[in-house]
């Protein structure tokens, strides 16, 4: 049971198994197999979805994928900045061609986040492929970066040239939520 998708310490394409993956979380699977239909797998998001099976295929065409939420990638630059790996760490992404960036903007961003984004955008940009994924709509995207010249620079990289997929509708998860609810219209009980 091996999944293609490229670690963070090196360079080149990398498979890894299920023991690699438990010693290293960040070798996160992009998929361990093909993408069901969507009507088979309606516990998992839309988004998931959508960014599974961009990953996969990339991976089935031979390309490097890695997949990283923002949270991680932060933590992880944080973590290479302070062991001095900070430029390895950076150039190990912009060698990645794909690179899947979830949950973009969930989380407030610092000074150093904003500007290590712009740095690993800035690497990539017009030369390697960068999905990003969000539950913010994209309009909100400025105010949530922070500062406005960084902001502006980061979206310009993101934004311009981008193919975009605006999925509408409730969360599957909320659907989900709804659809395993004891029916709230019930009866009350003659107990009572």
């Amino acid at each position: 049971d091996r999944v293609c998708h490229s670690g963070l310490e090196g360079g080149g394409k990398r498979t890894h198994g299920p023991e690699e993956e438990r010693r290293d979380p960040s070798l996160r699977p992009v998929d361990r197999q093909p993408p069901e239909h969507p009507h088979h797998r309606s516990h998992r998001s839309r988004k998931e979805l959508h960014r599974k099976a961009l990953g996969h295929k990339a991976c089935r065409l031979g390309y490097n994928v890695l997949l990283v939420r923002f949270p991680r990638l932060f933590q992880s630059t944080e973590i290479a900045r302070s062991t001095g790996k900070l430029h390895s760490f950076l150039k190990t992404l912009a060698r990645q061609d794909v690179l899947i960036l979830e949950d973009f903007a969930l989380t407030p961003m610092t000074s150093e986040h904003r500007q290590d984004l712009f740095e690993i955008l800035e690497d990539r940009h017009n030369l390697r492929s960068t999905i990003l994924t969000s539950q913010i709509r994209r309009p909100e995207w400025h105010d949530r970066i922070g500062d406005p010249t960084l902001a502006d620079a980061i979206l310009d990289r993101l934004v311009h040239g981008a193919y975009t997929l605006e999925l509408k509708g409730e969360s599957m998860r909320k659907t989900r939520a709804k659809a395993l609810r004891p029916d709230s219209r019930q009866e009350p009980s003659q107990d009572q």
